[in-house]
């Protein structure tokens, strides 16, 4: 059975058929992104690492490939559903070995070593108490360990060239909705904050994006599913009814919005930040 033994978080997707196939195609999007900004971190081989709020298992499985099979992930997820989904992927010749642990930041707390790093993306956002979490599980790693997260900024990202006025509106609903939910929705920008107020050093940071373009673009897809899920909190907050978005012709006016006038899109940018433990 799943269990969290601290403050609640609160995905707010949900995590039924829809919203986990977002998720997989989220993360292909993400990967090389993320992969890259991991081994500038210094995961490498050997390491035995955590994967807080792992989800799908997305960097899970990144991460098993960079520490290969000397090395060992342990992803940690408080969704039974999701976990379940995760473990039914196999992984990837020559990547290390892969536990699940249904559970919060204190799932992990009996462990009988301290881990080479803990990692996370797009979980703080999701924590009613960001810098709490940090600390607990700053707890995990030993001496000279790594703490690493990626985490969107919704205020800085969502932008389209040509200015496309159907995507901007639904940027602007998405910020209010967010916002609506108590998501932290610029907690990227906010990270090296979170840190230090974690007792942790000052980490280094790095922006990373994507630009989105053409009608075979994910992102007509994922912007259509986000509003999606975070349509009940639309009506519930007032800030669009049903009507309003139309999500069943939402992805097909988008990509013809992008085709008519050659729109470049800007999804929320990612910050990623790291530091050793002293």
């Amino acid at each position: 059975m799943c269990y969290a033994l601290g403050p609640m978080s609160q995905y707010v997707m949900g995590h039924d058929a829809r919203e986990l196939r977002r998720l997989e195609v989220q993360a292909r999007w993400y990967s090389e992104q993320t992969r890259s900004l991991l081994v500038q971190a210094g995961i490498q081989r050997g390491m035995r690492v955590v994967d807080f709020g792992c989800g799908l298992g997305d960097v899970t499985r990144i991460l098993a490939e960079l520490v290969g099979v000397a090395g060992e992930v342990v992803g940690v997820d408080r969704s039974e559903v999701a976990l379940g989904n995760a473990a039914r992927v196999p992984p990837s010749d020559g990547a290390g070995a892969v536990r699940w642990v249904c559970g919060d930041q204190h799932a992990l707390k009996d462990e009988p070593a301290a881990f080479d790093a803990v990692v996370g993306r797009m979980v703080l956002m999701h924590q009613p108490e960001p810098v709490g979490t940090l600390r607990q599980l700053r707890g995990l790693v030993r001496s000279g360990g790594l703490v690493y997260f990626e985490e969107p900024d919704a205020e800085l990202g969502m932008a389209s060239w040509p200015s496309a006025p159907l995507f901007e509106k639904i940027a602007g609903w998405f910020r209010q909705a967010v916002r609506a939910a108590n998501v932290h929705a610029t907690v990227g920008r906010e990270l090296p904050r979170l840190f230090h107020e974690a007792g942790l050093p000052i980490p280094e940071a790095r922006f990373a994006g994507r630009l989105e373009t053409g009608p075979e673009s994910d992102l007509y897809f994922l912007v259509t599913e986000a509003m999606r899920g975070l349509l009940p909190i639309l009506e519930r907050a007032a800030i669009a009814s049903a009507s309003e978005v139309d999500l069943e012709t939402l992805e097909e006016r988008l990509r013809a919005e992008s085709l008519a006038h050659g729109v470049s899109y800007r999804p929320a940018l990612h910050i990623a930040a790291w530091t050793r433990v002293g």
